[in-house]
């Protein structure tokens, strides 16, 4: 929010009610995510999320804050406070940028750490996450409902991936091929839209704060309308990433705790292996935007390239051409 961050910050609490502020720290500045504030006043300590109007339009502003709200209610994320005036943000300058910003309660906790993927906290998880989707299930988004990047196919990903400047020409191939077949396989799931609806779309460990007995989500900036199994993706990926030779035992305790409460169709289930891929090739498109930019050095470029299409094809090829 640049060298004006203390003003708006002060600002913001006084339109929050929050009281004189006595302290502030940054919990994130990363220029790509909205950046986010720990400010500890009179009446206790609070984060303000501050989202650039450029990039966050007031309509996804109000779902983002509507659909935070619905599982604040059952003690699934941290309560949102709405300003004196009513609304649930405040509209801030700072830096030359205009934000909105979002205050709520400080959860006093911690996130997970991969090594610390007991059962007990798999199970947690995987029960959070099915609250959270019968929430979504019952909760009424305003429109116009936005849907999360599920337009960016696969093979929109790596549409580009000729003109990297990459070693093995051979290899891009068979990225592209595991894009193609990786579309294919998600097309049924896509064009089911009852088993879409309001998701979290990065609810990872990071993601996720232990206080006391209870499991929260909190960054909600990526949430959208989209497959609810992609939620069980992102689970996935994070377990599939950290743990590539023993992914299924923990990620079959996660599963087993969700379908207790919601059991998956065949074509959910089937399709989280390719949703997975999905995420990885996201994340390989961004690299090489990063890359294209000038923002990203080529050695950078080509490790990323190695190590997501080194998970994509375990992903899509474990089983004989995604067969």
């Amino acid at each position: 929010m640049g060298q004006d961050v203390e003003g708006a910050l002060r600002e913001c609490a006084e339109a929050f009610g929050l009281g004189e502020v006595l302290g502030w720290h940054a919990m994130r500045t990363d220029a790509r995510r909205p950046p986010s504030f720990r400010v500890n006043t009179a009446t206790g300590a609070w984060l303000l999320e501050a989202f650039d109007c450029a990039w966050f339009p007031l309509d996804y502003v109000s779902y983002l804050t509507g659909y935070a709200t619905a599982l604040a209610r059952e003690g699934l994320a941290p309560a949102l406070r709405a300003t004196l005036e009513g609304p649930p943000f405040h509209q801030a300058a700072a830096g030359g940028e205009t934000y909105r910003v979002v205050c709520r309660e400080w959860v006093a906790g911690q996130a997970g750490e991969w090594h610390e993927w007991e059962d007990q906290y798999l199970t947690a998880v995987g029960s959070l996450l099915a609250r959270v989707h019968d929430v979504g299930a019952r909760w009424s988004p305003p429109a116009p409902q936005p849907a999360w990047n599920f337009s960016v196919s696969a093979s929109h990903a790596c549409a580009q991936a000729g003109d990297w400047p990459l070693k093995d020409p051979a290899a891009l191939r068979l990225l592209c091929e595991a894009a193609r077949l990786t579309d294919e396989r998600l097309a049924e799931l896509m064009a089911r839209k009852d088993l879409h609806g309001p998701i979290h779309a990065d609810c990872w460990y990071g993601n996720l704060v232990q206080a006391g007995g209870r499991l929260v989500a909190v960054d909600f900036e990526g949430s959208g309308i989209g497959p609810r199994a992609y939620d069980l993706a992102v689970w996935y990926y994070t377990i599939e990433t950290w743990r590539p030779a023993d992914a299924a035992a923990p990620f079959a305790r996660l599963m087993s705790a969700y379908e207790r409460s919601r059991p998956l169709e065949p074509v959910e289930a089937e399709a989280i292996p390719y949703l997975t891929a999905l995420r990885h090739f996201w994340f390989l498109e961004a690299e090489a935007t990063r890359w294209q930019e000038g923002r990203e050095d080529l050695a950078k470029l080509r490790f990323y390239v190695d190590d997501h299409s080194t998970a994509i094809e375990r992903l899509v090829f474990r089983t004989g051409r995604g067969d």
